[in-house]
């Protein structure tokens, strides 16, 4: 029996630091840097494929660090088919004529 398989990209990212950080200091960075990105999520738990299906942003989280608080990892998903070259292409194109970056990109965006 077949089951249904929801596309997209799931990627592991290792990071390092010459310094310890937490976990929370770490989210707290990507989220402050992405705060106001239309298109990326950042989240406490690890997300996964499913949960950014048939959406046109990214989503990340899950992050981890070693025992030593020099070494962390994260997960990054997204939906290849639409978060894909061509809606990156549209939202390109609206930011370069300045207008709203999601215009043309309808339904849901992370």
């Amino acid at each position: 029996m077949w089951r249904r398989f929801f596309r997209g990209l799931s990627v592991t990212v290792n990071l390092c630091f010459e310094t310890p950080v937490t976990a929370e200091e770490v989210r707290m960075l990507y989220a402050q840097a992405y705060a106001d990105e239309a298109f990326i999520t950042v989240t406490n738990e690890a997300p996964q494929v499913r949960d950014i299906a048939n959406t046109f942003g990214a989503r990340l989280g899950g992050f981890v660090l070693g025992d030593d608080g020099r070494r962390a990892v994260m997960v990054c998903v997204l939906d290849n088919l639409l978060k894909g070259a061509a809606s990156q292409a549209i939202q390109n194109l609206n930011l370069s004529f300045g207008f709203a970056e999601n215009e043309g990109l309808r339904g849901d965006v992370a």
